[in-house]
Parts: C-alpha cells; sequence; structure tokens
C-alpha cells in the first residue's frame, strides 16, 4: 500500500514549506487558513486505472504484488497581490521540477507537471489572487499478503497420460 501520510509529510514539512518559506494547507479542510501568502495541496486522484495486472513473486512465506501507479496533487498558491501569487506559483514548479527529496526518500518520480494556470477569484469586493497547477507522482504500489499453498489436491475424473 503507497503509505500517502508519509510522503505528504516529507513533500510538505521537509521540502516545500522549507523551500519557499511559506505554510502549506492541505485542501477541503475546515481550518482557518494562515495569513497571505500560502500554499493548498489536494490529493485527488489518488491511483490512476491500472493497465494489466501487478507482477506477482513470492518473498519467503509472503506473496507480493507490484505496479507503478500514478497519482495526483493540485497545488494553489493564494495571496492578495498577483505578483506574489504568479513568484510563488513559479517558485513551486521549479521545486517540483529540480527536487529529488522524494525520489530519494520514496522512490517516487514526476510524471507531469501541467502549466500554471490563473485561479483568481472574486469575493464581494476583494480579490483573491490564486495561481495552480497539478503534479503527477508515480510510485511503486506494493500488496503484500501471506502466501496460501496448496499442499495437496484431489484432482478426479481426468484421462490419464502416457500409454
Amino acid at each position: 500500500m503507497i503509505d500517502f501520510e508519509a510522503i505528504r509529510v516529507v513533500m510538505i514539512d521537509e521540502g516545500i514549506t522549507p523551500a519557499l518559506g511559506v505554510p502549506v494547507v492541505l485542501g477541503n479542510q475546515i481550518n482557518k487558513p494562515p495569513p497571505y501568502p500560502f500554499i493548498v495541496a489536494r490529493f485527488h486522484d489518488l491511483t490512476d486505472q491500472p493497465s494489466g495486472h501487478p507482477a506477482t513473486f513470492v518473498r519467503g512465506d509472503t506473496l507480493v504484488r507490484t505496479e507503478n501507479v500514478v497519482f495526483t496533487v493540485d497545488f494553489q498558491t493564494e495571496a492578495t497581490d498577483t505578483d506574489v501569487s504568479a513568484r510563488l506559483a513559479l517558485s513551486l514548479h521549479d521545486w517540483f521540477r529540480t527536487s529529488s527529496l522524494l525520489k530519494d526518500r520514496f522512490g517516487i518520480s514526476i510524471a507531469r507537471i501541467s502549466g500554471i494556470d490563473n485561479r483568481d477569484l472574486q469575493l464581494g469586493e476583494e480579490w483573491e489572487y490564486r495561481h495552480g497547477f497539478e503534479v503527477d507522482f508515480r510510485v511503486r504500489n506494493m500488496i503484500e499478503t501471506p502466501l496460501a499453498p496448496l499442499e495437496a489436491a484431489d484432482i478426479k475424473e481426468v484421462d490419464p497420460i502416457g500409454p
């Protein structure tokens, strides 16, 4: 199983926040947002559609199924000034293009980084300046289950082999 919590903690707490110096919050939360500027991260599309069957092998007394999967995270910068939001989005975009933190810690590679979109929002008389993009991450998913080999099987009504 993919450890999304560990990936999120390392990506945000050890990577993005120290590198860019702004808080990162999870999207679709009830908590009060931090002061501007900040980044919102939304984990969605936790796995893409599998293509084929996972590779299966036995390790000791464990059956291991493994396959590469892609998950998507949407990032959005929010600020009271459009230039601040745009610069923050560009810096975050560059961080994903150059950082090896997730590869080194989890073997995760970047499958795709979308372009940066303007996502400004007018709230009454005020504007909230937003820019965002999506990142597709490729990671190996391993499913481990106890091996339950057949010890014996009765085979009936089978034609004999040979003369």
